[in-house]
């Protein structure tokens, strides 16, 4: 009976290995993808900094079209920069990760950690699709019989 239930345990650990790729393939690209699809232009009208360790900005941000929207800068690589003063022009575009201050091309987010997540979360995605198939196979296979 424990052979059977170590045999089960060893069987399934493929399936944990999986999800949590899946976990670290979402914190690897969540950054990225909502950097990536933030898109706002416009002149800054307010501005409100909180204080504490981990600071964020309230923007109140002025468009060519005439419409007032609000921006939270947060304190993660995804945010545009903190403690931006009343009367700076930001452009950023969607679909693209460097943005415009005042017309000067600001490239801060920073690629290495995400891509290296990503390419683990893959790497530990392959591990386990391949332990399932060697389990699976082996669980089929015919002993070799002595003639």
């Amino acid at each position: 009976m424990k052979e059977e239930q170590n045999y089960i345990n060893r069987d399934t650990r493929w399936i944990i290995q999986f999800v949590f790729s899946f976990w670290m393939l979402y914190v690897g690209l969540a950054d990225l993808t909502q950097r990536y699809f933030l898109g706002i232009e416009g002149v800054i009208t307010a501005s409100e900094t909180t204080s504490g360790p981990r600071q964020v900005t309230y923007y109140q941000v002025l468009g060519s079209d005439k419409v007032v929207r609000q921006y939270i800068a947060g304190p993660t690589d995804k945010s545009l920069a903190r403690g931006m003063v009343v009367g700076t022009r930001i452009n950023k575009v969607s679909h693209q990760l460097w943005w415009e201050k005042n017309g000067a091309r600001v490239d801060d987010f920073k690629l290495h950690g995400p891509l290296t997540i990503t390419a683990l979360a893959f790497t530990l995605m392959y591990w386990a699709v391949s332990q399932w198939q060697f389990r699976r196979k082996a669980k089929y296979r015919v002993p070799n019989q002595a003639l």
